[in-house]
């Protein structure tokens, strides 16, 4: 989706791994929005993220 909009020129990865955080009723199941899980182990996303850098600067659009 980056690569289709002329207006985004790059991105941030913000959570590298998942990371654990107190419970409450806004996490209930930690947070996982990491490329990689809690033992640092790649994720599904973390082929897309390296596909999607492996394509270089330009391409695919």
């Amino acid at each position: 989706m980056l690569h289709k909009k002329d207006f985004v020129i790059g991105f941030v990865i913000w959570n590298l791994s998942d990371f654990r955080t107190s419970q409450s009723s806004f996490r209930i199941m930690q947070n996982r929005k990491g490329v990689l899980n809690r033992i640092k182990e790649p994720k599904l996303a973390a082929k897309v993220v390296k596909e999607v850098f492996q394509q270089g600067r330009g391409e695919g659009r």
